[in-house]
């Protein structure tokens, strides 16, 4: 029942298929649990914020399963800061394909947001997105940089400095759920 405390220290998971409501249980060695990280990009170009869908070239490989991709990026503008009143606002989304944005194998919502506000140069993207690979194999999915906007006098025309690329606080990881 998931409103039963726990009664010893550790960690735990909620399996539904385990009686009428489900049950908490322990995971036994918590350090096997399999944890992918993704790749990140050392070619990424710098590209303007009202590009359409465009392949980051950063990527993560999912075994078989249901997947949480969990992925934080520096959102840096090349050039000089945003003005007072100026805003960017940065999706993301994961695609199996590598030459087109497909939005397959999420059940649902596939996006990543980040914000730019002027007077700034510095933003961050971070997201949650839930990946199915349901293909019985390994398979990777490729993260997009996907359409923005820009509000007040942004124009959309500004450059993203490798956005995807080896900034030191990118990452994508993915942990397995039910």
């Amino acid at each position: 029942d998931k409103t039963t405390n726990v009664t010893s220290i550790g960690y735990y998971y909620f399996d539904k298929t385990q009686g009428t409501n489900g049950r908490w249980m322990k995971i036994a060695n918590p350090t096997t649990i399999p944890i992918v990280i993704g790749v990140l990009s050392n070619t990424v170009p710098s590209i303007p914020v009202d590009n359409g869908n465009y392949n980051t070239g950063a990527y993560i490989d999912l075994p078989a399963g249901k997947w949480m991709v969990n992925a934080t990026l520096v959102l840096r503008l090349t050039g000089p800061n945003l003005a007072n009143g100026a805003a960017l606002s940065i999706r993301a989304g994961f695609s199996k394909s590598a030459s087109s944005f497909i939005n397959s194998d999420v059940p649902g919502v596939n996006y990543l947001s980040g914000s730019l506000v002027g007077p700034s140069k510095y933003g961050f993207m971070n997201g949650f997105v839930v990946i199915n690979n349901a293909s019985g194999s390994t398979q990777r999915y490729y993260l997009w940089k996907r359409p923005s906007e820009s509000f007040g006098s942004a124009t959309g025309a500004e450059l993203l400095s490798y956005f995807g690329g080896g900034w030191g606080e990118n990452q994508i990881v993915a942990t397995p759920v039910n």
